[in-house]
């Protein structure tokens, strides 16, 4: 199976041609790398759709280096957010890039990144050319960091619906999930068990879970997947 749709593909494929020759040190991550593994039918998410696709890059080497490839592209260099760089095109492209992570220091933050570029695995791009993405399971627990590193209220968090979206929409995600490392694990259940014990949980499921309205007892169903999530074994 896939993860990649077409239009990813189609969006990313200039991207990944100019980095062919830093390929190996290059790993893509965001929910549109992985919409191609949700196989859930119901309950849905709302996925919100927008013109601009965005999509993380994890670079194992200084981004100063992938410049001149990433403009290449059709890519043009955006003001510095958060500690990352940015790029975008055209208004329908947003790449997010990432150095190398600081791993001098023992961090939450240094361990998930660490993991985003050793945890991956491949897609196809065209018949010739192919791109890293970091694993599933790693992606939830890079959006739990984010989550808590950001201070954002739930109700505003992007990084909060594509966790729901994936934990709803992946029917092996807390099998998944248990199988990371530990340092992961207890990112994500920290993470996700501080959502499910906020006041606004249920109120943000409502929103994304398309059944929610009609079948209001959905979204039992959805909190239930959410804090077996956060009862993940730390060791």
């Amino acid at each position: 199976m896939t993860a990649l749709h077409q239009d990813v593909r189609t969006l990313l494929a200039p991207t990944a041609e100019a980095l062919r020759p830093v390929l190996n040190r290059v790993v893509f991550s965001g929910l549109p790398t992985c919409r191609g593994l949700l196989d859930v039918v119901t309950p849905r998410v709302r996925m919100v759709e927008s013109q601009m696709l965005q999509i993380d890059l994890h670079a194992t080497t200084a981004l100063e280096r992938l410049g001149s490839e990433l403009t290449a592209s059709g890519v043009a260099r955006q003001p510095q957010r958060d500690g990352s760089e940015m790029w975008s095109s055209d208004g329908r492209l947003r790449l997010c890039g990432w150095g190398p992570p600081d791993i001098s220091g023992a961090s939450d933050e240094s361990a998930v990144r660490e993991y985003a570029v050793l945890l991956t695995r491949s897609e196809a791009i065209s018949d010739s050319l192919s791109i890293r993405v970091t694993a599933l399971p790693v992606q939830l627990a890079l959006w739990c960091m984010m989550h808590t590193r950001s201070k954002r209220a739930a109700v505003d968090s992007p990084w909060i619906e594509d966790l729901i979206a994936v934990v709803v929409g992946r029917h092996d995600c807390i099998a998944e999930l248990r199988a990371l490392p530990s340092e992961l694990r207890a990112v994500v259940a920290d993470g996700v068990g501080a959502f499910a014990a906020s006041q606004a949980c249920r109120w943000v499921i409502g929103r994304i879970v398309v059944e929610a309205r009609t079948t209001p007892q959905i979204i039992d169903v959805v909190l239930k997947r959410l804090e077996s999530a956060a009862q993940l074994p730390r060791s």
